[in-house]
């Protein structure tokens, strides 16, 4: 009985010190008549054990959606795609902590940045996906005509 209790008080105490916070992503939104207009997107809920955990925490969703749209930008994909500009994130008591100063930020914010837009390209191929696409439906379909069987079955199964 007492472990239990032990362990439900650890328990609590580790939930205890996580803190919530509050993402919220900037973005330029790209109008289709030609305009573009600062909005915030939905907020998502962060859970961190400090200030800067969290920071570093919404820095690197942010690094994400930058990398993201990064790579679809050089496959061509990004006309009506919104560009994150920045990112807010406030506590539990909804100060805003964005601009919240500590000592390793700037080396750990370079290796967020690096470890992120290093990765190969996050955004699939479509060229070569429809060039694959295309090429089989015209196997299967000479090899209808010459076999004159449907292309569902594989040659294993006629």
């Amino acid at each position: 009985m007492k472990k239990i209790l032990l362990l439900f008080f650890v328990l609590i105490l580790l939930t205890a010190c996580e803190k919530k916070y509050k993402y919220v992503e900037i973005v330029r939104e790209q109008s289709v008549l030609g305009g573009s207009s600062i909005k915030e997107k939905d907020e998502q809920i962060l859970s961190a054990p400090s200030d800067s955990a969290a920071y570093l925490n919404a820095f690197s969703k942010f690094s994400i959606s930058q990398k993201v749209y990064s790579d679809m930008r050089k496959k061509g994909m990004s006309e009506y795609l919104d560009i994150p500009i920045g990112f807010r994130l406030y506590n539990s008591e909804g100060v805003d902590i964005s601009d919240i100063d500590f000592f390793t930020k700037a080396q750990q914010e370079e290796e967020i940045v690096a470890k992120y837009m290093s990765m190969d390209n996050v955004v699939g191929s479509s060229k070569s996906d429809s060039k694959t696409e295309t090429e089989c439906s015209r196997k299967r379909s000479r090899l209808c005509k010459n076999k004159r069987t449907s292309p569902i079955f594989s040659s294993e199964e006629r």
